[in-house]
């Protein structure tokens, strides 16, 4: 498996997975809101039905259209400023 880290735009990057991680209970902002503009709202409406609220582990995985990308992985990261080196080793 090649990871790659890169600063582009989320939806123009073509990939089989791109991993997004969200904070729990933080507002879309940046691009992860980026994202969710490209995908038509996919990344809102998963948050809006409570199948995914980015608390620390949880993960879930879009089939969007309007991204490169194949899928979209949401990592949660848990509450914004609480993330530390074990909660970032676990969402990786």
């Amino acid at each position: 498996m090649d990871v790659v880290v890169r600063r582009t735009p989320l939806a123009t990057r073509a990939a089989d997975v791109l991993a997004v991680g969200l904070n729990a209970g933080a507002k879309l902002s940046g691009a992860a809101l980026a994202l969710d503009r490209a995908t038509r709202g996919a990344v809102a409406a998963l948050l809006a039905s409570g199948d995914f609220k980015g608390q620390g582990g949880e993960s879930a995985v879009l089939y969007p259209k309007g991204v490169k990308a194949k899928r979209v992985l949401l990592v949660g990261l848990g509450a914004r400023g609480s993330a530390n080196g074990q909660r970032l080793l676990v969402a990786a």
